[in-house]
């Protein structure tokens, strides 16, 4: 098990190190206007550390037992902020979100959807079984998407992405 983590940290160090800064300011960004501080420190800020923290272990979890869905990790921390950067801009909102678990769940799973979309193009999903059947079973990205896209993907997975037959 620690051989499959520390393979999947390798693999996805950038993917994990985006989505832990992606959740860091988002978590900081929902209690900005807040003005409570614990000690010296703004309640942002260790807001933010707590949602980067319990983020990448989540997202390293995903990318461990669940490696044909790493994709909307990213796409997921990306929607995060943007609603954190909605819900600052207009704070009735922001409140309604904060105080409603299942709202923040389907804004920003649904937004994760669409911006997944945008970021990767449309990946190639294989049909082989995942966790618990094989978690280290792990395939080459095939992507069918624009230029930009494409060099995305490849930066995240830090390897050139198949191209898809249009």
């Amino acid at each position: 098990m620690t051989s499959a983590l520390k393979a999947t940290l390798y693999r996805d160090r950038r993917r994990l190190t985006l989505v832990a800064l992606l959740a860091f300011a988002a978590g900081a960004l929902f209690y900005w206007p807040s003005q409570v501080y614990l000690g010296h420190v703004h309640i942002s800020l260790l807001t933010g550390a707590v949602y980067a923290i319990v983020v990448f272990v989540a997202a390293l979890i995903v990318c461990t037992a669940l490696p044909r869905m790493r994709f909307m990790v990213e796409a997921v921390a990306m929607s995060r902020l943007l609603l954190s950067c909605v819900a600052l801009t207009m704070p009735e909102l922001g409140k309604l979100v904060l105080t409603n678990p299942f709202i923040m769940a389907v804004v920003v799973v649904a937004g994760g959807a669409c911006i997944s979309r945008m970021l990767h193009g449309q990946i190639q999903r294989h049909a082989t079984p995942t966790f618990p059947f094989g978690p280290d079973t792990r395939h080459s990205v095939v992507a069918l998407g624009t230029p930009r896209q494409q060099r995305f993907v490849a930066w995240v997975e830090g390897t050139t992405p198949l191209r898809a037959a249009a």
